[in-house]
């Protein structure tokens, strides 16, 4: 199985990790949860840790106990909940009766990009839930400067935009935008401009028969080389490879 790896960030910020696949075995990873205290699990983040990851995460509950913060929230956990983990999104063992005591259930993760051949277009989108309902979320969540940060990407992500152009229309400087954004997603403002951007790709190369060149130009990539070559670093496959697979 696949397993996660603590990667090395400079600055603040909660821990990232990352997918680790191993030669020769399918690219997942299972985990058995049981809290009977707040030890460190082996192979995963401590108890009480917020961190992120660049993996997806399903998460089921068989036996309820404690809480988890995520989403901006302390959620009580109980028999037969289910989560599901974006890549990027910042979650923790929460304070009710003394974090996760007592819960036990199971975790399996991967890269998001696994489920290409199963639906890219419908599931990855939706993972990487950068639209309009997520601006209108983090509103609700009183997160108006991310909603702000989400928003200027949402409307400009076709164009050539960078962490100078977002910082400069919610009015911080581009090195306290790293910091406060990087703080609370784990990801940078450069990798949320490239995951909308793929996001879109991975929906055009499927639904469209579009030249893979105007897909990676609809996207903001100039040049059908240097989109191929960004796509190829993301996802592993090429774009033609991508939407191959996502087809009958």
């Amino acid at each position: 199985m696949g397993r996660m790896r603590r990667l090395d960030k400079k600055g603040e910020g909660p821990p990232v990790y990352t997918y680790e696949a191993v030669p020769g075995v399918p690219p997942v990873g299972v985990m058995i949860m049981r809290f009977p205290g707040q030890e460190p699990r082996p192979g995963g983040p401590p108890a009480g840790h917020a961190h992120s990851h660049d993996f997806l995460v399903l998460v089921y509950f068989e036996r309820g106990g404690g809480s988890v913060q995520w989403g901006g929230r302390e959620w009580p956990v109980k028999a037969g909940d289910a989560y599901v983990i974006a890549p990027g999104e910042v979650v923790g063992v929460g304070d009710y009766t003394g974090g996760l005591v007592g819960a036990e259930g199971w975790s399996v993760f991967f890269p998001a990009e696994v489920l290409g051949s199963q639906a890219p277009a419908l599931l990855l989108v939706e993972v990487s839930r950068l639209a309009a309902d997520v601006v209108g979320d983090l509103r609700l969540k009183d997160e108006p400067l991310l909603a702000e940060v989400f928003g200027f990407i949402e409307e400009r992500y076709r164009d050539r935009i960078s962490l100078k152009d977002v910082a400069r229309a919610v009015g911080l400087t581009p090195g306290h935008l790293t910091t406060v954004v990087g703080r609370k997603t784990g990801r940078t403002i450069g990798e949320w401009i490239a995951e909308r951007r793929m996001a879109e790709a991975r929906r055009l190369l499927v639904e469209t028969d579009l030249a893979v060149e105007e897909v990676g130009r609809r996207v903001g990539y100039v040049g059908a080389g240097y989109f191929a070559r960004h796509f190829r670093r993301a996802h592993g496959v090429t774009p033609l490879g991508w939407r191959r697979a996502g087809r009958p």
